[in-house]
């Protein structure tokens, strides 16, 4: 073979190795100085390096022109960095050995310009460690952002690559704020204590971003959902998820997640028709957000310890916020430009405020628990909303009114935080019966606490546990008819509590009683037929005439409760209560009966026999007939002889 014919082979050959093996000679990650195609920028100026030819990267990027790209070699470089010159690209040796370090201000680079790239550094210590701020085509790779306050942070910043990137144990790790159209792929987050994921703004561009699965917070992946329609979201559908963003959606359920560690537990941003319920939110700086939506339905949700707001409502209208627990979050309620949205049976607890309405009109808060706030409200600059359904308010744990006419409603010291006309005396409890498999509701307003609730169908009862060791005050509870039969009859600890009130119409029975402190085993609506009764009077008794017999009655017993005691004495005469005392004058055998009747209106009856008998010393010893009649003889005669006397007498006198 011609000599230059071979030289061309060996040529080739070894051109073809180079291209297979040059990706493990030189990874992407050695600091290789390499063209990626991934960037929209195309770089075609100079090359500086640093810290060959300048000292510090600032001073290389103050150099530097359009185009122009620096080498930055390992090493560590206590700096800030301030790009403000369009198409340049910062490029370090590796995320590894590279490492920009900061004193916990500024930003570690900080770029307000377009087409600039950074790529193969650390930055660590920093109030932001890589800012993007009002700029667009930028490009950051692979990069490792650690210990700042926020790592990365987008905000104005349009038709940027975010690919990646490492941010782990950022207080915020990754942030976009008022951007557009920005790429995220391939960008992990973690951290423990940190904010991991957040997108937010004021304008619907604001929320559309490509941002896809490869994403991922602490170790699950961005769910970031737009334009879908009939879709549930649940661990059946979507088993992991890191972070969930729904935007520009109509009929969405989310439902029976678990959602922590971001800005957001669950965003909404222009969503309709939707329901979010049965999500444990907790940790984020915002557990729930709905920003410009309507028509969502927030049920039944566990909200805790979110450093901002518990529901945040935004420019939002038609909301029914229902049966949710916010504890321990900055503000509970958030409501801002908000409108016409209701908010009931929501228990509010420990919070720094209750509810904070800012700007906000016709919406309804009612049968609402606020207890131990901080501050119960904040009301700025807002308009017909209402605090009561009409009839009844809501519980505040820092009302201190009286209620005089015993309906568990404040009557004194109104509105109570200049907005409840109607506070409740008690908190409003509300728990589901199933009966033949359809629901029921049973409501109370009470200080007591409720558990284990029940239905007996075969005693014809609903039952549950209380507790309560505060001040006894009237209880409202109301039952649907169609539970239990009878409902007017309630027991305490087989005993009848203490009545206040009864109402009742077609559909409910109304009752309004006082419940004992302590521990307490409450029935409702037991049947005549379930009934457990038994009557006591006591044992017989021998007494004599004019004595005091005691009787006591207390030995009786009901399930249901007894109502009265009533005892006839054998005598005609009778008398009632537990406990009852008699005379007897004449001696005889008397037969005494006691009749309880219980809560239901049963009765049943006890006996026992009164013996009365004169006592010895009143006795006459029976004589013989004989021994009578000579003694009345003797009594004629000498009666006869004083007669006879007195007459001899009179006639002396005459003489």
């Amino acid at each position: 073979m011609p000599l230059h014919i071979r030289s061309i082979h060996v040529t080739c050959l070894l051109s073809a190795l180079l291209i297979i093996f040059f990706p493990l000679i030189f990874p992407a990650s050695s600091g290789f100085a390499y063209a990626d195609t991934t960037s929209p920028a195309a770089y075609s100026g100079k090359a500086l390096s640093v810290p060959g030819s300048y000292a510090t990267i600032q001073e290389a990027v103050n150099a530097a022109d359009s185009g122009d790209t620096i080498h930055v070699e390992a090493g560590t470089y206590r700096e800030n960095i301030l790009v403000t010159k369009n198409d340049i690209k910062l490029s370090g040796h590796g995320s590894g050995d590279t490492i920009i370090v900061g004193n916990a201000t500024g930003e570690g680079v900080k770029i307000q310009a377009n087409n600039v790239t950074v790529s193969g550094f650390t930055f660590k210590g920093f109030a932001i460690g890589i800012f993007l701020y009002k700029a667009s085509n930028g490009s950051v790779f692979d990069n490792y952002v650690t210990e700042n306050k926020f790592g990365i942070w987008l905000s104005y910043a349009s038709n940027s690559l975010l690919v990646r990137n490492s941010a782990n144990n950022n207080e915020h790790n990754v942030r976009l704020s008022f951007s557009t159209n920005n790429t995220l792929s391939e960008n992990t987050m973690q951290g423990q204590f940190s904010y991991n994921f957040g997108l937010f703004g004021s304008s619907p561009q604001h929320y559309f971003q490509t941002i896809d699965t490869s994403n991922t917070v602490n170790g699950e992946p961005i769910q970031y959902i737009t334009n879908a329609g009939n879709l549930i979201i649940d661990p059946q559908t979507y088993p992991n998820i890191g972070a969930l963003l729904v935007v520009n959606s109509s009929r969405i359920t989310v439902r029976d997640l678990t959602l922590s560690k971001n800005l957001d537990g669950v965003l909404f941003a222009y969503v309709s028709t939707s329901t979010i319920q049965n999500i444990t939110a907790t940790d984020n700086k915002i557990g729930i957000e709905l920003f410009r939506s309507q028509n969502i339905a927030v049920l039944n949700n566990s909200i805790r310890n979110n450093m901002y707001h518990g529901i945040l409502l935004s420019g939002s209208s038609q909301i029914e916020v229902e049966g949710n627990n916010l504890v321990s979050n900055s503000e509970a309620f958030y409501i801002m430009n908000s409108n016409s949205s209701v908010i009931i049976r929501n228990t509010v607890y420990d919070n720094g405020i209750g509810l904070k309405l800012y700007e906000s009109d016709g919406n309804v808060v009612f049968h609402n628990n606020f207890l131990g706030n901080q501050k119960q409200t904040d009301i700025y600059n807002s308009q017909n909303n209402r605090f009561d359904n009409g009839v009844e308010g809501n519980y505040w744990s820092n009302y201190t009114g009286e209620d005089a006419n015993n309906d568990a409603i404040g009557d004194n010291k109104l509105p109570h935080e200049q907005l409840d006309r109607y506070p409740l005396m008690g908190r409003y409890q509300q728990f589901n019966i199933t009966k033949e498999g359809d629901s029921y509701s049973v409501e109370l307003i009470s200080k007591i606490t409720m558990d284990d609730q029940y239905l007996n169908p075969s005693k014809g009862t609903l039952g549950f546990r209380a507790f309560t060791n505060e001040t006894v005050t009237v209880s409202r509870l109301i039952i649907p008819r169609i539970l239990v039969s009878n409902a007017s009859i309630v027991t305490v600890n087989n005993s009848k509590p203490i009545f206040k009130d009864e109402k009742s119409n077609e559909t409910h029975t109304i009752l309004y009683l006082v419940f004992p402190p302590g521990n307490s085993l409450v029935e409702i609506g037991a049947t005549a037929a379930a009934s457990v009764l038994a009557a006591e009077a006591g044992p017989n008794q021998k007494v004599t005439p004019y004595a005091l017999v005691r009787f006591d009655g207390s030995g009786s017993n009901s399930s249901l409760g007894i109502e009265n005691y009533e005892w006839a004495f054998g005598d005609g005469t009778s008398g009632s209560g537990a406990f009852a005392t008699h005379t007897y004058s004449k001696p005889g055998i008397y037969i005494v009966t006691l009749t309880v009747k219980d809560a239901a209106g049963n009765t049943v009856s006890d006996s026992l026999t009164i013996t009365v008998e004169e006592s010895p010393e009143n006795k006459v010893a029976a004589l013989p007939t004989w021994f009578l009649a000579l003694t009345v003889f003797i009594d004629v005669i000498a009666v006869t002889s004083i007669v006879r006397i007195l007459v001899m007498r009179i006639k002396r006198k005459k003489k």
